[in-house]
């Protein structure tokens, strides 16, 4: 049942990440704040599957493991149709891949989402969008 398992228990059950005793902590307190996010509407425009991606991206996890959150933060999101918080998960996974130099598999993913929208073009998420797809092509 490892598929089902969250990408905060993944982690846990590894255990070791080659990092410090206080990075560790500082580690375990972002996810018991994302735990308490995760139940509230405090991850406001995002995705919380992408919001974990994002704590555990920046807590130095592997690629892998975060790239897990966010295809599932997608997987949701698409389930639910709820475009913007599809959106906002395929523009943190399209970041990651842009900066590991997947161009081309960033813009494809992102691009039939953005093409999706027919109006708010003139919102913060949709004009970082545009500058995303700009710099990819």
């Amino acid at each position: 049942m490892a598929a089902k398992r969250s990408c905060m228990a993944s982690k846990r059950a590894t255990g070791s990440s080659g990092k410090g005793v206080g990075e560790e902590r500082d580690y375990a307190i972002q996810a018991r704040q994302f735990r308490f996010c995760r139940g509230t509407r405090c991850c406001g425009h995002r995705a919380p599957l992408a919001v974990e991606g994002e704590v555990r991206h920046q807590a130095g996890a592997p690629d892998v493991e975060v790239e897990a959150c966010f295809a599932r933060a997608i997987e949701w999101s698409s389930r639910q149709q709820a475009k913007s918080f599809e959106l906002s998960a395929a523009m943190s996974l399209a970041r990651l891949w842009r900066d590991q130099g997947r161009h081309r598999d960033a813009f494809d993913l992102v691009e039939p989402i953005y093409e999706w929208f027919t109006e708010g073009f003139d919102t913060a998420d949709l004009k970082e969008t545009k500058v995303l797809l700009d710099e990819l092509t």
